[in-house]
């Protein structure tokens, strides 16, 4: 579903829009602008590439649709009929302030409320229409907005309307007097009615008569796109802004989940390739026991041939335990050397491995041989007794 949104008060920039819906780089004229965005009927038309002229009398608002208006000319004065200048009471809300004595004998003897109980006079410099029009050198006017909260009279009474005429004019209707009736004033000058929306009056130009087909309040107001005030969009914004981190957070886990599953598969090929050098190193440790029995039963067998060669030769059974030591050390080293070819490898892991080795077997030749000696002991002792 498409949107308009609109920032006018009562919907004008809506209406002004259907009949200037063609036009993509139009001029506007904006008399008593107030706010750059709040209430604003020219503020859709500047975010479509519109320019024109805005005229403030407020300096606050001024300064503000400087900055928010760099495309546009910006006025800090006010519109009457004549050059001069003029008080204007500012009340707390700007949109009620104005020029007008007999708006300001209203507000302070009759319809007195907040907004109005509180204000400050000021003196500001007034000109004419047809003044800022000659000095900014204006050619072609889409739609000129009036709001001047009772000085309308003045203001259009001011312009040389068959030198400038804006093809369509939008003026607040809620301030016409009997002798200063400004919808005479556009009558005599050619402008006719075509809409009012409960709070303004919308005139064409009689030349630009063709324009009012192109608008219809159902068409328009009813069956267009949908229409919503500004501050909603700030809400869908807000929404949208908050779907969009949703969104963003989602695929934040999205990407942490995957790097959790590529690092949970590491973690299991790490575990797998641990458990295989665990079996592995336990096959070595088997291997490495067998050895060592396989050598300690040849040196028992050597023992024992060893002996029964001693006490063949020199009848004693007490062996000479330095040839004993001589002959386990070269079982020690000629085969241990062999099994791990040390001599023709220059790899550290080999090295260490039989640095190991070597340390554990020769700790259990140290073993054997005290076993040893203390079973010689006894056999010895036993002897002795037995004589």
């Amino acid at each position: 579903m498409s949107f308009f949104i609109t920032y006018a008060q009562n919907k004008e920039d809506v209406i002004l829009d259907a009949f200037f819906s063609d036009i993509k780089n139009g001029f506007y004229v904006d008399v008593g602008a107030n706010h750059p965005i709040e209430d604003s009927v020219t503020k859709h038309f500047y975010n479509n590439g519109w320019s024109g002229i805005n005229i403030e009398p407020i300096e606050s608002l001024y300064k503000q649709l400087v900055e928010d208006r760099p495309r546009d000319t910006v006025l800090n004065i006010g519109v009457s009929d004549s050059k001069g200048t003029l008080n204007l009471r500012q009340y707390s809300n700007t949109g009620l302030s104005t020029f007008s004595s007999t708006i300001k004998d209203e507000y302070l003897n009759n319809s007195q409320t907040e907004k109005t109980s509180s204000y400050k006079d000021i003196t500001v410099p007034i000109t004419t229409l047809e003044d800022i029009f000659t000095e900014y050198k204006t050619k072609h006017i889409h739609f000129m907005k009036i709001d001047v909260e009772g000085l309308e009279y003045e203001v259009i009474k001011g312009n040389n309307w068959q030198k400038f005429r804006p093809e369509m004019l939008c003026i607040e209707s809620n301030h016409v007097t009997g002798e200063r009736d400004w919808q005479k004033l556009l009558e005599k000058n050619k402008y006719f009615k075509v809409y009012n929306d409960g709070l303004n009056d919308y005139y064409l130009a009689s030349e630009y008569k063709d324009k009012s087909t192109k608008f219809s309040y159902v068409d328009t107001m009813l069956l267009g796109p949908q229409i919503l005030p500004y501050h909603v969009l700030g809400k869908i914004n807000t929404l949208q802004d908050e779907v969009d981190n949703k969104a963003l957070r989602f695929e934040l886990e999205k990407i942490h989940a995957k790097q959790l599953q590529k690092d949970k598969e590491t973690l299991e090929l790490e575990i797998i390739q641990q458990q295989r050098l665990k079996s592995t190193i336990k096959l070595f440790f088997r291997a490495l026991d067998r050895f060592f029995i396989a050598h300690i039963e040849r040196l028992r067998s050597a023992e024992i041939k060893t002996t029964e060669s001693s006490r063949n030769i020199t009848g004693n059974t007490n062996f000479d335990l330095t040839n004993r030591k001589k002959l386990l050390e070269s079982i020690h080293y000629n085969d241990l050397m062999t099994y791990y070819s040390i001599k023709s490898t220059k790899h550290r892991s080999r090295n260490i491995t039989y640095n190991t080795v070597s340390f554990l077997y020769g700790s259990i030749r140290g073993c054997m041989v005290g076993i040893r000696k203390l079973v010689s002991y006894k056999k010895i002792k036993d002897q002795s007794l037995e004589k």
